[in-house]
């Protein structure tokens, strides 16, 4: 019974490796507001106020987003390929603000992941477009950009695993806050992004508790002919 056990715990592990849906952390640090209010021409401000709790540059934040790397791949060719299912995956794009504390969540279908591979450089994109969080008029906007400059980053086209800041030129986010009275649009450095979960495809939990029900079945058997 015990090596059953064993079994399905390894074979559960290793469908879980390839899990379909991964979501990453990040942190960074706000370099660059520009603020437009009302019809006023965007400007360069150090703090605004646009955002509830207020922001200035030099603040932190942090947040999450998720990748489906089962996404169907679209328009690809030998050194690029979109992505663009989102509608298909629980998105758990958020960002939050650390002085303020304000963080933006519940993304609409709005979502694109754009991969571009050759020898000389590599560039990933995630774009995403959603809602404030309850009580908070109007939507956000929010982008990565990873580039590399030798070809080194990536190797293929597929969605990524894995965003070791380390590995890229430049690794930065950039979000724009619009409300009824105008937006702020807000670039950061990205200090650090880390994969924080895996969820395993449906198939992985049908397994682990096909395998939970054959060891049941084993145990209560043997306690049938003890008796």
């Amino acid at each position: 019974m015990r090596r059953i056990a064993l079994v399905l715990v390894s074979l559960f592990l290793s469908t879980s490796a390839s899990a379909k849906i991964l979501t990453f952390e990040y942190t960074g640090v706000i370099n660059t507001l520009r603020e437009t209010i009302g019809n006023a021409s965007s400007h360069a401000v150090v703090s605004s106020n646009t955002i509830p709790g207020g922001v200035r540059v030099g603040d932190d934040f942090h947040g999450t987003f998720s990748l489906d790397t089962n996404s169907a791949m679209s328009m690809p060719n030998p050194t690029s390929a979109y992505y663009y299912n989102w509608s298909a995956q629980p998105a758990l794009t958020s960002i939050t603000l650390d002085k303020s504390g304000t963080t933006s969540a519940t993304p609409n279908t709005a979502g694109s992941l754009y991969i571009s591979h050759t020898s000389d450089s590599d560039h990933v994109s995630i774009a995403a477009r959603f809602l404030h969080s309850s009580g908070v008029s109007g939507y956000q906007s929010l982008d990565f950009l990873f580039s590399g400059i030798d070809g080194k980053a990536l190797t293929n086209l597929a969605v990524p695993t894995n965003f070791n800041v380390a590995d890229w030129y430049t690794a930065e986010a950039s979000s724009s806050w619009y409300t009824d009275n105008g937006y702020i649009n807000m670039t950061g450095m990205l200090t650090k992004v880390n994969l924080v979960s895996a969820v395993p495809e449906p198939e992985s939990y049908l397994m682990l508790l096909a395998g939970f029900a054959l060891v049941s079945g084993v145990v209560a058997r043997k306690k049938k002919q003890i008796c």
